[in-house]
């Protein structure tokens, strides 16, 4: 079994039966019990009993384990999949291991692609969000199976959106901040300077308006690391 963040979908499989001599007698065969059974524990084990910061695919051994519920499974590893597609912005990406002011004034577009990138993602997000929702919602499941699933679904969909769509908007937020004192920085250069992230200003007003803009930074970015840190928590 190899583990990444990425699945495939997988139909339901096919009851069989039984043709018992050359009479027309036929015996159903099901195998969902020993499947339900199956999938159960690989919930508990493989996806909840692990600390990851990926999913466990399914391999082509563990589908035929599983049988008709791969599909369930795969309802979540496709949220993640296409949430890892649409939603990790390519900006951020470039963006993550900028530590100074000046190393944004170097990505300044990126900071503005960002601006772009984060209201499409949101919707992407809500919109991924809206479909697993609909079809967790046509699964019929014995409450068994129910009452391990749904925590599993809870976890690794719906509180790993709820948090991303927090942590969206205070991300917004930070790059207009950013552009903010960059643009003050540009305008001011007599009596303002870059050393760093810190800003160096010569008047008591500049370094006034330099510091509300870092509260409202410091701010954000407190925000932003919190829900970074409960994502983290719910991969263990």
């Amino acid at each position: 079994m190899s583990h990444t963040v990425f699945s495939r979908r997988q139909t339901l499989t096919r009851l069989g039966a039984l043709a018992l001599g050359s009479g027309l007698l036929l015996t159903g065969c099901s195998a969902e019990p020993k499947e339900r059974k199956a999938f159960i524990a690989f919930l508990q084990t493989e996806v909840l009993g692990k600390s990851r910061r990926s999913m466990p695919l399914l391999n082509d051994k563990l589908r035929k384990e599983l049988g008709g519920y791969a599909a369930h499974y795969e309802i979540i590893t496709n949220f993640n999949q296409a949430t890892n597609d649409k939603v990790m912005l390519k900006s951020m990406r470039e963006l993550q291991f900028v530590r100074t002011l000046a190393g944004y004034r170097d990505k300044r577009e990126s900071v503005k692609q960002a601006l772009v990138e984060i209201p499409l993602a949101q919707a992407n997000l809500e919109a991924e969000l809206k479909k697993a929702n609909e079809a967790k919602a046509a699964l019929k499941q014995p409450e068994d199976l129910k009452k391990v699933y749904d925590p599993v679904y809870d976890r690794l969909v719906s509180a790993q959106a709820r948090i991303t769509l927090e942590m969206l908007p205070p991300m917004q937020r930070m790059m207009n901040i950013v552009l903010d004192l960059l643009a003050l920085v540009e305008n001011n250069p007599q009596q303002l300077s870059i050393s760093g992230m810190q800003i160096e200003a010569k008047s008591q007003a500049m370094l006034d308006k330099v510091n509300a803009l870092s509260k409202k930074a410091e701010a954000e970015t407190a925000t932003i690391e919190r829900l970074e840190k409960e994502l983290k928590q719910l991969f263990g």
